[in-house]
């Protein structure tokens, strides 16, 4: 899950309500590593999160109109064939380290 931090609330707050919003979660999150993307597009400074569910959530159609769980694997796939976001190889190179 994605979110923009608006002025005035944190990054733990932007996480909880995306979480929220998006998965309908209310789990504790723990602070994964921060990265910062630069492309032609994008620079910013992001936060990762991680956190435990104790059953697969929905989707959020009113926030997304598509999704899909991915394993580790399939994300390692997508990175080599350099079909991934800026943010998504940064998300997952906290994740391998983590490992």
């Amino acid at each position: 899950v994605g979110q923009h931090v608006a002025s005035g609330i944190t990054t733990d707050e932007a996480a909880r309500v995306a979480l929220k919003d998006f998965l309908g979660l209310h789990v504790p999150l723990t602070v994964l590593g921060e990265a910062r993307v630069e492309d032609i597009v994008e620079n910013e400074l992001i936060t990762f999160y991680v956190g435990e569910a104790d059953s697969v959530p929905s989707l959020n159609q009113k926030h997304s109109e598509r999704g899909r769980y991915l394993t580790i694997r399939e994300l390692q796939e997508l990175v080599r064939r350099q079909q991934a976001t800026p943010h998504l190889v940064a998300a997952l190179r906290l994740i391998e380290q983590r490992q």
